[in-house]
């Protein structure tokens, strides 16, 4: 049988140099492989070995047989777990990482080093800290360097891979070997080993989004705010939009340091994530904005009718000075009343003047409905139009022969419930 470990360097990035040369037969042994929880003691299901399917799922034991004993040559034996990436794993992993990386809060555990060691670097870095906000917001469904769960001997050294007092074991002794099960990305062991992640039930702090009546075709502005003053160290939340009322045009988070929001791969979600950089808690007060939403209104709807706060993959938490995580309460309050949104706009005609075809550029920052009227200088039309035009630059061609020949006609571009825009258009004939 070829050695254990170098099949295991082969199937798992985790294993840092566990090489040695083939040994006889009489060198193997075996071990009753089992695990446990660095935190409760409990036995995690499911942890596969470089030579098994699974273990045993109802003593979450199972024999190895290791061949050849010299192959071990001081590493670890490593298993490891696939599967519910994002149980456990939050904003406040990132800031306990980031607090180890600064030396306020260094991991004394060698499996809770090895948890933290997100990019399966072999140390510590901003790299673990970007995986482990990827996969909060969404971006990640798994980490692209790393598995889920790790299992590793208690005597794990991180920093050289070995483990001390697992480099000899005598020809057919049969011991028993419990490894530390932690999950990736999870420091402070609240993955729910049981179920779906759940969030401690601590003291919660209350969300709000502004009131008031949207009518079906206005552009209206959705502020989710803070509610009540805290100190708050890291945050995530998500919020999810019911499209079929309206669709969002825009999304923009607090003017927070390092506030990151992420929408644009969810079509009917936002998901939030924010730790502060100096890692203390920011002194946030009732009413501060955490994430804007424009919308547009299919129908009318009151944004209680269309907006969900529990209803994402990002658990509603915050944590505070001491690391503790706690949660934003499930339902979001009215408050005040939702701001309409008038949409503005800029125009310029080319080619200008112009002897035959004339265009006109039309430069929204949101969607809108836009009239356009041309006149002579007499104020007789001479061409109308309306429109439905999208944020960004839009272009109108106006037909010649509606034009005047040569001389000056004016134009006006308006919206529903935006300004006006007035300009000029020269002709000259050519002919």
């Amino acid at each position: 049988m070829k050695s254990l470990y170098r099949l295991f360097l082969c199937s798992l990035p985790l294993l840092y140099g566990a090489t040695a040369a083939a040994q006889s037969a009489s060198d193997t042994f075996s071990l009753n492989v089992c695990n446990q929880f660095w935190k409760t003691g409990e036995p995690v299901p499911g942890m596969l070995l470089p030579d098994s399917v699974a273990t045993d799922t109802a003593g979450f034991c199972r024999p190895v047989l290791f061949s050849p004993a010299a192959s071990v040559d001081g590493y670890c034996p490593f298993g490891y777990k696939n599967d519910d990436w994002r149980n456990g794993v939050t904003v406040a992993d990132y800031l306990l990482v980031w607090k180890h990386i600064l030396g306020l809060k260094p991991i004394a555990s060698p499996c809770l080093m090895k948890a933290a060691d997100v990019h399966a670097s072999g140390h510590h870095s901003g790299f673990d800290q970007i995986d482990i906000r990827q996969l909060v917001l969404g971006v990640y469904d798994s980490f692209p360097l790393n598995t889920s769960w790790q299992f590793v001997p208690e005597t794990y050294n991180f920093y050289t891979g070995a483990c001390p007092g697992f480099d000899h074991h005598p020809d057919s002794t049969t011991g028993s070997l419990t490894l530390c099960a932690v999950k990736t990305g999870d420091l402070d062991g609240d993955v729910n080993l049981h179920g779906p992640y759940v969030i401690p039930p601590n003291s919660s702090l209350p969300l709000s989004v502004d009131g008031g009546l949207v009518s079906a075709g206005d552009t209206a502005r959705l502020a989710v705010r803070l509610a009540a003053d805290s100190q708050i160290a890291a945050m995530q939340f998500g919020i999810r939009l019911d499209t079929s009322r309206c669709s969002v045009l825009k999304v923009r988070g607090g003017d927070y340091p390092w506030y990151d929001v992420q929408y644009a791969a969810f079509p009917d979600a936002a998901h939030v994530a924010w730790v502060n950089p100096n890692v203390f808690p920011h002194p946030f007060s009732a009413g501060d904005v955490l994430l804007e939403i424009q919308v547009a209104a299919h129908q009318s709807f009151d944004p209680a009718q269309v907006i969900d706060l529990y209803q994402t993959i990002v658990p509603a938490l915050w944590v505070d000075a001491d690391d503790t995580v706690h949660p934003f309460t499930d339902s979001l309050v009215l408050s005040g009343s939702q701001e309409a949104v008038r949409p503005a706009f800029a125009a310029r005609v080319f080619p200008n003047p112009s002897d035959d075809r004339v265009s006109i550029a039309v430069t929204l920052d949101l969607p809108a409905t836009v009239h356009l009227e041309v006149t002579d200088l007499n104020g007789r039309a001479l061409w109308r139009e309306t429109t439905r035009l999208f944020s960004g630059e839009n272009l109108l061609d106006l037909p010649a022969d509606k034009m005047p020949a040569a001389g000056m006609a004016f134009y006006r571009l308006w919206s529903e419930d935006g300004p006006s825009v007035t300009g000029k258009i020269m002709r000259s004939s050519t002919h």
